[in-house]
This record gives structure tokens, sequence and C-alpha cells, in this order.
């Protein structure tokens, strides 16, 4: 049976996130899943199936740590609490391999064979300090134990002391590993040449599937104190925006030639469409036209008929690199109709924390118009979190070159996102399947010009629509999510079955 040493140092944040959902695929296919974590992860998460373990702390280690001040300390820490994991992993891949049924073990340089069955898959790349920590893997690696590791940030611009320790670090950070998987085709940086023992391949991100909610949107809107008044300043013709140039702008005058429109076009989209129909009917948002026209029940649409107010939800980690003081800003512009709901907790790193963000919020005279809810938002209160808003803010930083597991749980919920970011997986895809509007990274004006054509598509220039295999389409402005076929192209099914074909490959 195959067996996976699954190693995940972080316990908060898009890497725990993508790790709770990752193995549990890679479970849901019939391989043993060990998944070695902090104990102050949230092992409650994991799916079901998987063999939970923990790296142990040693005591004393803070005790030695205070013993330096400042930054030594800091590197202290790091390095003994890295090669301490380190040394770990190798214990716990080994007894893996004795426990092994294979019939085939794999030839050996050093002490004993391992199993073939047993591979081990670290949950993100990380190389800060690695000359100290990387000697036990590097022998591990010789032994014959395959070890992937998925390089979220292909790029490692992030630069700890010189840049001959940085280069050098990244390049012993990858020396035991066999495998790095990667979310697009931006070249891995490797300080320097690519090393020939080294396979990189492709998968997709996964999405993130959101429960249903409890308790609805209107309600939650309700709790939250934004309007659900419907506006009544609406135009007074129907309109409906397809996706070819007849029916781009088409223009009728009563809903009776809407419903002829839509029979005679029933055929040509079916239920499982993903293009989305945007409609006017004097004010009121038509139900009665067959599916082919109909919204996506769990679709989000930006038309005259939403609520008063317009809510941009910034979810997950509060950390410096999503630019919420950017979106605080565009507010004191933007119109007093349009909301801000933060639900997340603060980043315990570096970063701001969000009492910062609220203290903006009141100088820039916006307070009234924001919601927080500064914690841990449990799986089964997300759906109501995201069915309360109508953009999801992802507007990270030119640093920021990985993918997003916010967009992905975005995507689930049927939003749009007002995104930016530098070149990675992140832009291929809202760009690829029109989940949202990219605008420049870390530029007040881009956040504010894109959440102005957000809130008003119909007046809007015009947006770039998806790129599909036949020609795209111009939409004249509007904005058609590719929702559904994103979640095809980009399924878990697909990314395990990736992992799977060259982690237990032979060599």
């Amino acid at each position: 049976m195959k067996k996976l040493l699954y190693v995940c140092e972080a316990d908060s944040g898009g890497i725990m996130e993508y790790a709770i959902r990752h193995s549990a695929a890679i479970a849901r296919e019939g391989v043993e899943v060990h998944f070695l974590c902090k104990p102050s992860f949230p092992a409650e998460r994991l799916g079901t199936g998987i063999i939970l373990e923990k790296f142990q702390e040693r005591r004393g280690a803070r005790g030695e740590s205070r013993r330096f001040a400042g930054k030594l300390s800091t590197i202290l820490r790091l390095t003994l609490g890295q090669r301490r994991n380190a040394k770990q992993v190798v214990v716990l891949a080994t007894k893996l391999a004795q426990t092994s049924s294979t019939r085939n073990p794999l030839p050996f340089t050093h002490q004993r064979p391992v199993s073939a069955e047993v591979v081990v898959l670290f949950a993100c790349y990380k190389e800060y300090f690695s000359p100290f920590w990387v000697g036990p893997l590097k022998r591990l690696a010789r032994r014959g134990v395959v070890i992937g590791t998925i390089a979220h940030d292909p790029v490692r611009d992030f630069v700890v002391g010189p840049l001959w320790w940085h280069r050098w670090s990244v390049r012993l950070g990858y020396s035991f590993v066999r495998d790095v998987f990667v979310h697009d085709a931006t070249p891995v940086d490797f300080g320097g040449e690519k090393p020939d023992g080294i396979r990189v391949h492709q998968i997709p991100h996964g999405p993130y599937e959101v429960a249903e909610p409890k308790i609805g949107r209107l309600e939650m809107r309700r709790r939250l104190g934004f309007s659900t008044t419907k506006n009544t300043n609406l135009h007074e013709k129907v309109k409906i925006i397809g996706t070819n140039e007849e029916e781009a702008g088409l223009e009728l005058d009563n809903q009776k030639d809407l419903s002829t429109r839509a029979a005679k076009d029933s055929g040509a989209f079916g239920k499982n469409s993903s293009s989305v129909f945007i409609r006017e009917i004097r004010g009121q948002k038509s139900s009665g036209a067959p599916e082919a026209l109909a919204l996506d029940a769990r679709r989000s649409t930006l038309d005259t008929y939403a609520p008063a107010d317009v809510v941009f939800l910034a979810f997950g980690q509060i950390r410096d690199g999503k630019n919420l003081d950017l979106f605080l800003q565009a507010m004191t512009i933007l119109p007093k109709h349009v909301k801000l709901l933060v639900a997340g907790k603060g980043d315990s790193g570096s970063s701001k924390p969000p009492e910062f963000y609220q203290k903006l919020a009141e100088e820039l005279g916006v307070a009234d118009r924001c919601r927080w809810d500064i914690r841990r938002i449990p799986d089964d209160e997300v759906g109501d979190i995201l069915a309360a808003c109508d953009v999801v803010l992802v507007t990270y930083s030119a640093k920021f070159r990985s993918a997003s597991g916010v967009m992905n749980a975005a995507v689930s919920a049927r939003k749009p996102v007002l995104a930016s970011s530098g070149p990675g997986p992140f832009k291929s895809v809202v760009n690829k399947y029109n989940l949202g509007l990219f605008v420049e990274p870390d530029n007040l004006e881009a956040v504010l010009r894109g959440a102005m054509q957000l809130l008003d598509p119909l007046s809007s220039p015009s947006i770039q629509t998806l790129d599909t295999s036949d020609s795209p389409h111009d939409t004249a402005g509007f904005l058609l999510p590719a929702w559904d076929r994103y979640e095809c192209d980009y399924s878990w099914e697909q990314n395990v079955k990736i992992i799977s074909s060259f982690l237990w490959s032979l060599r």
C-alpha cells in the first residue's frame, strides 16, 4: 500500500488550508496518509482516515533562545526548530518504511534499504537558514526515500542575509528534493541553475468547497447591519447581455419578448452553461425565464437589482501583503453604499495587527461602513460570510506570486473578485477564467477604478472576457466568470493524479 508522510509546519493561513484539503484528496485515492504537524495545528479539521503525527517541541528551547537578543534569538530558534523537525521527519519516514510490505525495496547507499511505497511530501518549500538543518534530510534522500515539495512561491525574492547566502540557502533547501510541484509555468528559482536530479511538475491548485449558508444572505446581512433594501432607481427596459455579438446589447420592451427569446436560446446553452445573463425588467429580477437564461442560484451579480449596500469582503488572514489599507483609502471616494466586511484572524508574524486597520478606518472617516470579525472563521460559518458579500477582495501586493485559497473559496461561493498580485498562478487563472477584475498591484488609483467598474458594469469600460479554446467574445464590459470550467480544470482529482504518477514513479 502506498504511504505518504505529509509534512506541514504551518498552523494557520493559506498553507494550512491547502494542506488540509490536499491531504484529504490524496487519502481519498487510497493512499495511507500520515500528517505531521505542530501541536497547535487544528487537527480536528483533517479528513477522515488520515493518521495524525505531531512534532515534539523540545523542552528548554525557548529558554536557550532567551540567552541571545534580537535577530540572533530568532535565527537560533528557527534553526533549532527546523533541525529538530528534520530529524523527526527522518525518524518517522524510516519507521513507515520498516513497516511497509513492499516486495521491491529500493537500492541504498547508506545503512539500510527503504520501501518504494513510502514517500515524503512537504506542504510548502522553505530555505531559511537551510545550511544548518538540511543534513538529516539529505541523508534520508541518499537512502532512497523520495521527497517532494510544493513550491507555492517558486520565486524566492525575500532575501535573508547577503545575496550569496540567500542563493546558497535556496540551493541547499532543494538539495534533498526529487520532485517539485508548482501551480503554473513560472520558472522556479533554484538559487542558480536547475539541479539535474530535480523534476518540476505543474499541478492545479484545487478548489475550496464552502459549506452552504445556514442562515442565508438576507439574515446575515441584517445581522451585520448591511442594507437589504432593493434599489428602485432602475432602467425601464429589458436588457439581455449574451455571449455573442447578436445577443450583446439586445433590448426588448417587455417580459413576453424576453421569455420568447429565452425559449429560443434554451437549447443553445443548456442547463449547465457557465454563461451569465444579466437581465433588467422594470425594476424586478426575472425568475420565470427558462433555466438557460436564469442566473445560477449560487451566483452573485452586481446588477441594479442588488441590495443598496454593495459589500466587499476581506477574508482570511489579515496581513500587510493584502493591501487592506488601500481599499480603506478608496472607500473615502467610493459611494456611501459601498461597505467593507473584514473576517479573519491577524497574522502572528511581523504584519500590522487588525487594530491598525480599525484605527485607520476611523481616521479616514469610514469606520461606520466597516464590520470586523477578527477571529478564525469556523468552516460552518464561511458559507454565510461569503453569502453576505458581493465582491471578495484579493488585492495582493506585487510580491505575491502564488495561488490564492481565498480566491478558490470565492469561486466556490460564486463571488467575483477584485484582484491584484505579481505574475504567477493567481493572476493567470483570474484572467483566464474571468473570475473577477484584475488591477495593478499596490496602486490606490487602480483599486479605486476597479471597484468602480464592478459597481457599475453597465457603464464600465471593456472588461476582458474569459479565455476559451474558441475565440473570445466581446462582452461590452460585462463579466462572464467561468466558475464551472475553472473547478473542472483545477480539480483535486487532477492534482492527486499528477502527484501520484510522479512521487511513486521509478527513477
